[in-house]
């Protein structure tokens, strides 16, 4: 007999998959923030009226070390300032918005479709013991 997921075993396969994929995206989260943060550099070193005046950039005195964590820090602060615009926060509610109604209609389909081939396999069997 072929067993059709339900509801029940998608919130559990999306819940195995957030435990695993978690710790991955987690790893990934200071190198983007640093290259975020990077980018942040170049673009206000670009913009920067000292060099537009021909003299050089001012430069922050930090140590090497430092230098990692203060790009992740300029990365935070710009994707903070990024999703607080209003167009970008409306889209990232919108797609939750999308993300939930989509799972919804998914495990009512997967309901349904459990339903219907209990009801089907429940009138075959009884046809073919009639028989």
């Amino acid at each position: 007999m072929v067993q059709l997921p339900a509801s029940g075993d998608v919130r559990q396969f999306r819940a195995q998959a957030a435990r695993a994929i978690g710790p991955q995206f987690a790893l990934l989260r200071g190198p983007l923030l640093a290259s975020l943060g990077a980018g942040e550099v170049a673009v206000s070193t670009l913009i920067s009226p000292d060099l537009w005046a021909g003299r050089p950039p001012r430069m922050s005195s930090v140590t090497p070390g430092g230098v990692y964590a203060q790009l992740m820090g300029r990365g935070q602060d710009r994707l903070a300032r990024l999703r607080a615009q209003p167009t970008v926060a409306s889209t990232l509610r919108a797609v939750d918005e999308m993300t939930v109604r989509f799972n919804r209609r998914l495990e009512h389909a997967l309901d349904e479709l459990n339903d219907s081939s209990e009801e089907f396999l429940g009138r075959l069997s009884w046809q073919t013991y009639a028989e």
